[in-house]
């Protein structure tokens, strides 16, 4: 079926003013504010609008998962939280248009393909628009024409009447701004745009139901042109020996308390390799995963390959270990944060890889396990302060090295550590104004971390007074 012959003549009125809407609300909610729970409010808003025109009722499970991905931008508005509020969005959406009995591969893959429809549907609407201009005509737009007239003449009947009433003069001179009718910014001329072209998709997906009932995918096979079995088997046996040497070179220096060659530190051994390992398990992994087609029938490929990714978990574990010595003499970074959270999920999914390796599940069961697991982490991480986990980190227990200016250029988040520690030991770390958290000027702003932070803050300045 064409996509384009499921655009209608008639423009419906109805989808226009919740567009309208949107935007109005998008500009009060967000505009040069700081951002805080006005986000969640307004990407609900957004959603109420979508369930309005949908020919289905409201699902409440649906809601629930929506809301539950909206929890991260009312604690603190971040990139992370941002991503999982779109998600959730987009996720509302496609629960809205597929069918769950298919299970929730269909739901993710129209949950991927919303934005690239998005923008499909909005040029070919302007296309239709353009090319069509004299023939689609918008419903209720007959109607607005009959109060042409009647407002025209009543405006200036209104003018007339406070040439004439000094009192009507006054009302009308306080109802308008100072500096008179003020056409908006550039600026906000673009925002308002582009609040409506990711809007108008949303609002008309019944469209996109139809594109994703009327397509017939055809997965056509495709022949690997390097691997095969053959090749799976030699490089398996390659691979289980480099992997065993660097193993047994860890054990040595990391654990078996054999010394290193002169010049070269354990801290130095540590950091060199944890990033590289970190790779080398995800290239190894995506490998493992390629190898799985030629396993059927070949016992010795599917014990050489459980070999090899036992000895890759193996080796992020290393890594960990690795990571985890440096930063008991260097501290805590965010970037350090992230590699621990990472190592941890690569080798988790690993260990996922060997089990469904082991009882011959699909690699699907292995992607969706591994992508809830995966979910689960980042939504727990951004409900969490990582810079309080950093500063708390840093400021306890002996330091070698205390990054005092690392530590005062975190966020917010680490103000009610770095306090703690200024009072317990009597000394400023940082600049007064440091340890101060900013306070909402207005309810759009406001955000649960920050409330809690400041809550805290004023609990342990008024114990110190």
């Amino acid at each position: 079926m064409n996509a384009v012959a499921t655009i209608p003549r008639r423009v419906p009125m109805g989808r226009l003013i919740t567009l309208g809407l949107i935007m109005f609300l998008a500009d009060v909610l967000l505009w040069q504010v700081m951002p805080g729970i006005s986000v969640a409010v307004f990407f609900i808003a957004v959603a109420v609008g979508i369930q309005i025109f949908l020919d289905r009722p409201a699902d409440w499970s649906t809601w629930g998962l929506f809301l539950i991905c909206l929890l991260p931008v009312v604690d603190l508005v971040q990139f992370l939280s941002l991503l999982f509020a779109l998600a959730g969005i987009a996720l509302f959406c496609a629960l809205q248009v597929t069918n769950t009995s298919g299970g929730a591969g269909p739901v993710i893959k129209a949950a991927l393909r919303l934005p690239v429809y998005g923008i499909a549907q909005n040029v070919q609407d302007t296309n239709v628009v353009l090319k069509n201009r004299n023939s689609i005509h918008v419903g209720g737009l007959a109607a607005a024409k009959d109060w042409i007239v009647p407002l025209a003449l009543g405006g200036t009947f209104v003018l007339l009447f406070a040439a004439a009433n000094p009192v009507l003069e006054g009302i009308i001179v306080d109802l308008v701004p100072e500096n008179g009718l003020v056409l908006p910014e550039i600026e906000r001329l673009l925002f308002w745009a582009l609040i409506a072209f990711m809007a108008w998709p949303l609002l008309r997906l019944s469209v996109f139901a139809v594109r994703l009932t009327a397509e017939r995918r055809e997965r056509a096979e495709r022949k690997p042109l390097i691997l095969n079995a053959a090749s799976v088997l030699r490089s398996l046996i390659i691979f289980n020996a480099l992997f065993a040497m660097q193993t047994s070179f860890d054990l040595a220096y990391l654990s078996g308390g054999v010394s290193l060659p002169e010049g070269i530190s354990y801290a130095e051994y540590a950091h060199r390799g944890a990033y590289p390992l970190l790779f080398t398990a995800l290239l190894a992994g995506g490998f493992a995963v390629l190898a799985q087609p030629f396993l059927a029938g070949q016992k010795v490929l599917r014990l050489l390959l459980l070999a090899w990714v036992v000895q890759t978990v193996l080796l992020v574990i290393s890594s960990i270990l690795r990571l985890d010595l440096y930063v008991d003499v260097y501290g805590l970074t965010r970037l350090r944060f992230a590699a621990f959270i990472w190592m941890g999920l690569v080798a988790c999914g690993l260990s996922l890889m060997v089990w469904q390796i082991a009882k011959g599940f699909p690699v699907r069961w292995l992607f969706g396990w591994s992508g809830l697991m995966g979910a689960t982490v980042l939504f727990a991480c951004s409900l969490i302060s990582v810079d309080d986990r950093i500063a708390r980190h840093n400021l306890t227990g002996d330091r070698a090295r205390l990054d005092t200016y690392y530590l005062c250029g975190l966020g917010e988040g680490a103000s009610f550590a770095i306090r703690t520690y200024e009072i317990r030991h009597g000394h400023l770390l940082c600049h007064a104004s440091r340890t101060g958290v900013t306070t909402p000027s207005d309810w759009r702003e406001w955000g649960y971390r920050n409330w809690r932070t400041r809550r805290s803050l004023a609990t342990l300045e008024g114990i110190v007074q």
